[in-house]
């Protein structure tokens, strides 16, 4: 039943064998959400793109409905990877992209009409590795207000140097003295960071290929920044897109970010994974990113150490976490 690394199982290949672009759509019980996120993903790819939606072991209709749209979607492919969660789900996607360009969609959002052409456009014209664009922020579950979260600032980078320098402190954490500002009432994340998330984003495929990058599957919160951070130490150009042409579906009923949160052990474990990860981007880097990220491995320190205290992770355990993380600080 298990094909290749990851799994794969693919029902249909009917498409050019050089697209433009190929969007991958992770699929885990999404049939109330699926066939919108699939007609608006079709509405938007170029002439010569592809769709490949993964099934990660859904239990609803979603391998039905991604078995009918196969048939009617020329540029549509589908695989599975066998619950083994979002991040090997996009991994399986990424081993079957052929694509110039790679982006990415969650299956419980849409995208608007200009997702692909918008972003390859302005790749093509600054001849650029990467591109971030705005994007809109709903909420299902909540009286709180969506809109349109922009740009920092327009990103128009054109060399390795530049992009380390300027772009990546947005991304990979906190410094000391972040820690410090936000003691004293500052708000640092609206200030300093730029969500790391991987569909507000174009990448170049033969980038990805080259340096291997691949999402982290033993990390899940964060997976899409660290897989933006080591894209990015290996690009040498950067642009962006000011439109916001993706629509953000948050719902904290169903939010691996709010589910994680409250399992205080899988926190505390990604914690520790997070740090590993960020201390490997960081060899790769030359050494140069762990500044960056020293103020985030005090917060999540402190994170691990408070949990404990509440009891909210047993006591025996609550410490040995704690010295792992302390003793990986200081490796």
């Amino acid at each position: 039943r298990r094909a290749g690394v990851y799994g794969i199982m693919a029902f249909q290949s009917m498409i050019d064998p050089t697209p433009i672009v190929s969007v991958i759509v992770p699929c885990r019980n999404v049939a109330g959400t699926l066939v919108r996120c699939l007609d608006s993903i079709r509405a938007a790819l170029p002439s010569g793109g592809e769709i490949i939606a993964v099934d990660d072991g859904s239990t609803d209709a979603t391998g039905e409905i991604l078995k009918a749209y196969v048939e009617d979607y020329a540029c549509l492919r589908v695989a599975a990877s066998f619950g083994r969660g979002l991040s090997a789900a996009r991994n399986a996607g990424l081993a079957l992209a052929r694509g110039t360009y790679i982006q990415f969609v969650d299956a419980d959002d849409t995208v608007e009409e200009g997702f692909c052409t918008q972003m390859i456009a302005a790749m093509d014209r600054d001849k650029a590795d990467y591109c971030i664009c705005s994007f809109w922020q709903e909420y299902v579950d909540s009286s709180r207000p969506g809109g349109e979260v922009k740009l920092k600032e327009p990103y128009h980078y054109t060399s390795a140097e530049e992009i380390r320098r300027l772009y990546l402190p947005r991304l990979i954490g906190y410094t000391l003295g972040d820690v410090f500002r936000r003691l004293a009432g500052q708000d640092v994340f609206a200030r300093k960071r730029e969500p790391g998330y991987v569909w507000r984003c174009c990448f170049r495929r033969a980038i990805i290929e080259q340096a291997t990058v691949r999402f982290d599957e033993a990390i899940v919160l964060n997976e899409d920044a660290l897989f933006n951070v080591e894209y990015l130490i290996a690009a040498h150009s950067m642009t962006s897109v000011s439109a916001p042409l993706y629509d953000y579906l948050l719902d904290s009923r169903t939010s691996t970010v709010a589910g994680t949160t409250k399992d205080a052990r899988r926190y505390c474990a990604n914690k520790l994974a997070l740090l590993r990860a960020r201390k490997r981007l960081n060899a790769l880097a030359g050494g140069t990113l762990a500044p960056l990220y020293r103020g985030s491995s005090v917060f999540s320190l402190a994170e691990i150490a408070l949990r404990t205290l509440r009891g909210e992770v047993p006591r025996r355990e609550g410490l040995r976490f704690l010295a792992a993380y302390i003793k990986e600080m200081f490796k």
